[in-house]
């Protein structure tokens, strides 16, 4: 008579047990993971900012001086007509964007134009311009009022007002272009362009970084159209003489009010950030969604992590922070790079 062997079968205590190991285990290295895949887009981003550090090198060999934040309008002032291109419009071959560059027309408004495709070049996404840890609003440029975005803004300095051989100026500051040797603190001591998010924080006070949370709603979130500027703010609306605002984009509502959103939420505010806010504490200034603080491209070229824990104390009289001082292009030498 032939006696099988019998087959010892899983208790329901070992199976459980097999299964809490594994939980434990995955539990343990999905942090691992994650981290990992943050560093993957941390790198990446990093990489986007260093090709737009080295296109503004060559547009300032090309053109003898830094891009302007943004081209507003042509023509005298008591009939402006509408043109909006930012600095990034103007940079666009130098990043490998010549095709995009050739077909427009910048002596008119930039709002109507089109590819040779028959799309709107306000639309076009630039996969450089786009940080790969950002949370968007959506996926097409829909839910940005038909206009693309961008992660990387120029450094205005103190804020919006035209601060040109002011020490509270940064490279791109209001209405002006700057050549390199107007970079008195050096250019591997000032920042050129810093990390924004596709919808900004809100409720962080100025005189502090890290404290603001984001603005995930439609309607209050802030955006950076990536080839147009829009007109915001009492600097940039009473500039126009007697007539009010810069125009806008679109040619409506021209000139724009003082202290007025072009469009209703999600914002639009141009390509640049102010550093009188610090590093994710309201839209003006700069923010990321990497961990504990953003990158930041600097005027040499350089790419840098600057965390929210920086030094501030962004003091109007005497801007004896950190912060402050590598955002301005003549605010002084800082004590301790970060």
């Amino acid at each position: 008579m032939l006696i099988r062997p019998s087959r010892r079968a899983f208790t329901l205590v070992e199976l459980l047990v097999v299964i809490a190991i594994i939980g434990v285990l995955v539990a343990l290295l999905l942090p691992a993971v994650q981290a990992a895949r943050e560093a993957a887009r941390r790198s990446s981003c990093s990489n986007n900012m260093k090709q737009l550090g080295i296109a503004l090198h060559n547009y300032h060999d090309t053109h003898g001086r830094f891009p302007p934040e943004s081209i507003w309008a042509q023509g005298a002032p008591s009939a402006w007509q509408p043109r909006n291109y930012s600095w990034i419009a103007l940079t666009l071959p130098f990043f490998e964007q010549q095709t995009l560059h050739s077909q427009i027309n910048f002596s008119l408004p930039i709002w109507a134009q089109q590819t040779q495709q028959g799309q709107l070049i306000r639309s076009q996404k630039i996969q450089t311009l786009l940080c790969p840890s950002d949370r968007v609003l959506g996926d097409d440029a829909s839910a940005y009022h038909t206009m693309s975005w961008t992660n990387y803004a120029g450094s205005e300095g103190y804020d919006w007002w035209n601060r040109r051989a002011d020490p509270h100026g940064g490279v791109f500051t209001f209405q002006s272009s700057l050549k390199m040797a107007d970079i008195l603190d050096g250019t591997s001591n000032t920042i050129a362009l810093g990390e924004v998010t596709s919808f900004g924080f809100k409720n962080g006070p100025h005189i502090t970084s890290g404290t603001g949370i984001p603005r995930v709603s439609a309607g209050e979130a802030v955006f950076h159209p990536a080839l147009i500027s829009p007109p915001y703010s009492d600097s940039q609306g009473t500039s126009n003489g007697s007539t009010g605002g810069y125009p806008s984009p679109d040619g409506a509502n021209n000139p724009q009010p003082s202290w007025a959103w072009w469009r209703a939420g999600p914002h639009a505010y141009k390509p640049t950030y102010l550093a009188c806010w610090g590093i994710n504490t309201d839209w003006p200034g700069p923010g990321s969604f990497h961990p504990g603080g953003a990158q930041f491209t600097m005027a040499d070229g350089s790419v840098r992590f600057i965390p929210e824990t920086v030094e501030f104390n962004g003091d109007w009289n005497n801007q004896l922070g950190v912060w402050m001082k590598l955002n301005t292009s003549s605010g002084g030498l800082p004590v301790q790079l970060p």
